[in-house]
C-alpha cells in the first residue's frame, strides 16, 4: 500500500492463476512496471493459490470495504467451481450450501490442527475397490456417471455458484465499483485444452451467467486463439506443461486485456 499513492487500486481476486507460480512474472509485476498502466493505477493482487469461487467470495466481502473506488477483477479458472461445495481441499476449508436460495456459510469454525480436524472427520469411503471402478476408467462412461450421480453434483456446482457470482455481482454494483470478470481455462490432463471447443460444462455455465447478467468479462481462451492464430507460437509459448499455469507471455496478454479495460473504465466514477 505505501507504494499506491494517489493512484487508482486495481484489485485482482482469484486463486493460483491470479497469484501466478514462482517461475513466471505476475500481474502485479507486469502491469505496475507499465508506464501506461501505473500513471494511474496500482495493482494489488489478492490471488490466492487452491481457492475455489466460496473463498475468492469470502476474502473480496473481507476486503472490499478497505478501498475507495477500486476497478474489481474477479477471476475463475474454470476447476475452481468445482472446489465451492468441497468441504475438504488439501486440509479443513470453509465452503457453502443453499438454504432457500441463500448461501449459508458451512466448515467453521476452522480447526487450526489438521491432525484433530481429520482424526474426528475421517474419510467415509467404504470400498476403495468400488470407488477404484468408479474413477478408474474401468465402467462404460455412462454407467460410472450415473453411478457417482454426476448430473446431481453438476446441479449442485451450478446452483451454489451462480448465487456466489451473482451476490458478488450484487455488491459490486450496489457499490457503485467497476469490475471485470476474468475467466480460466486449465490444460491439464484429461482437461478440455485451451484450443479445444466449449464442450466442458463449466464453460458453458460461465458464459450463459456472464451474457445473461450483461456482467463485463475477459475469457482467456479467447486471448489464446487470436494471438495463437497471429503469431503461430507454439503451446508451450502460453502454458508451462508441468503444471498447466499460464506462462509469463501468456500473463502479459491478459495483463494488456486487464490494462485497456482499466484505461477504458478511469473516468468512469467522476
Amino acid at each position: 500500500m505505501e507504494n499506491v499513492g494517489e493512484r487508482r487500486r486495481v484489485l485482482l481476486y482469484g486463486d493460483s492463476f491470479a497469484q501466478c507460480v514462482k517461475c513466471v512474472q505476475c500481474f502485479q509485476d507486469l502491469l505496475n512496471n507499465d508506464r501506461l498502466f501505473s500513471q494511474d493505477h496500482y495493482l494489488l493482487n489478492y490471488g490466492v493459490g487452491g481457492y475455489g469461487t466460496d473463498q475468492i467470495f469470502l476474502l473480496f466481502q473481507k476486503s472490499i470495504h478497505l478501498y475507495d473506488d477500486p476497478l474489481v477483477v474477479i477471476s475463475f479458472m474454470t476447476l475452481d467451481l468445482d472446489r465451492s461445495i468441497l468441504p475438504v481441499r488439501v486440509g479443513q476449508k470453509p465452503y457453502f450450501v443453499l438454504d432457500n436460495d441463500k448461501l449459508e456459510l458451512k466448515g467453521l469454525p476452522i480447526n487450526p490442527n489438521p491432525e484433530i480436524f481429520f482424526s474426528t472427520h475421517p474419510p467415509n469411503i467404504t470400498s476403495y475397490l468400488f470407488r477404484r471402478l468408479l474413477y478408474g476408467n474401468l465402467l462404460p462412461k455412462e454407467i460410472a456417471s450415473f453411478l457417482r450421480r454426476d448430473k446431481e453434483h453438476v446441479r449442485k456446482k451450478k446452483e451454489v455458484n451462480q448465487r456466489i457470482i451473482l451476490e458478488i455481482v450484487k455488491e459490486l454494483r450496489n457499490k457503485g465499483i467497476d469490475y471485470v470478470f476474468l475467466i480460466f481455462h486449465p490444460h491439464w490432463p484429461g482437461v478440455a485444452a485451451l484450443d479445444e471447443g466449449e464442450t466442458d460444462w463449466r464453460s458453458s455455465f460461465l458464459m450463459e451467467i456472464l451474457d445473461r447478467h450483461q456482467i463485463p468479462f475477459i475469457w482467456s481462451k479467447t486471448i489464446f486463439k487470436q494471438d495463437r492464430r497471429k503469431n503461430n507460437h507454439s503451446y508451450e509459448d502460453y502454458i508451462n506443461p508441468g503444471h498447466g499455469h499460464p506462462t509469463t507471455y501468456f500473463n502479459k496478454l491478459i495483463a494488456d486485456e486487464i490494462k485497456n479495460y482499466a484505461l477504458k473504465n478511469q473516468n468512469s466514477s467522476s
